[in-house]
């Protein structure tokens, strides 16, 4: 997904941020990818000339669309999502416990997708029935695998 960021000093320039995926977010100033300098920082110019650094600093448990921080001013890529979505959209996180590398793995797919369907324009109702899917997809194939494993191993 891309989201378009207004930040003062900046009118003139089209500034976006690109999160999908297992990739890092990507800056973009007019539709050009800012490279990562040490540290992750990006140097950025603003309308007046002048050079300011920007980085990005990662919600809970770094799933979330990361906000940007140029000199030390953070500034929100996009509203966070309310808490009582939040807690849907991680009900899968006790894999992360419970079902090792596996589980974990499923778990952090399920919650990034779910916080990527409920930031979509689509109905709510739909959101959480999509979700709720996404979800039972998790637990089945950590339940499947788990099971299979088990049966290898006899």
């Amino acid at each position: 997904m891309i989201y378009t960021v207004m930040i003062d000093g900046f009118e003139e320039q089209k500034i976006q941020v690109k999160v999908g995926g297992i990739k890092s977010p990507r800056l973009l100033i007019n539709g050009e990818v800012v490279p990562k300098g040490k540290k992750r920082k990006m140097a950025l110019r603003k309308d007046d000339g002048s050079e300011v650094v920007a980085t990005f600093k990662n919600s809970f448990w770094g799933l979330g669309v990361p906000n940007l921080v140029i000199d030390g001013e953070e500034i929100q890529v996009t509203k966070p999502l309310k808490w009582y979505i939040q807690v849907w959209c991680y009900i899968t996180a006790p894999l992360i416990i419970i079902g090792g590398a596996l589980g974990a793995s499923l778990a952090v797919i399920a919650c990034s997708t779910n916080m990527v369907i409920f930031r979509s324009s689509m109905n709510i109702i739909v959101k959480y029935i999509l979700s709720l899917i996404v979800s039972l997809i998790a637990i089945g194939m950590y339940l499947f695998m788990a099971y299979m494993a088990t049966q290898a191993l006899r």
